[in-house]
């Protein structure tokens, strides 16, 4: 049985045609996982904001200490008040119709 070595035009360009589709394939994975590592970092930032805004004395605790301290506070009677009010008036989408701080100030006041 004699086997031809040799490609036809037909197959070096569908081969290429491939290489071309994996490194398309590659580029969008990566420009995804690169959108989403960015919008995740946003959130950190934007929560690591928030915390320092109402706790500016959060520097000065380890992340065990921290967790502690959210956590109890999340728990705490008043903060499930107003998540809740917040879910209410927002219905889970982030837009907030009024201020509901504690304080009575902004909500953007830094």
């Amino acid at each position: 049985m004699i086997q031809n070595e040799e490609k036809s035009k037909e197959q070096i360009k569908a081969e290429k045609a491939v290489e071309q589709a994996k490194a398309r394939l590659l580029e969008a994975n990566r420009k995804a996982s690169q959108k989403k590592r960015q919008a995740e970092n946003r959130h950190k930032y934007m929560m690591g904001g928030i915390v320092h805004r109402y706790f500016p004395e959060c520097y000065e605790f380890d992340e065990q200490e921290l967790n502690r301290i959210l956590a109890s506070a999340i728990k705490s009677d008043q903060c499930q008040r107003i998540i809740e009010l917040v879910r209410k008036e927002s219905a889970g989408n982030g837009k907030l119709g009024k201020d509901i701080s504690i304080d009575g100030g902004s909500q953007n006041e830094e």
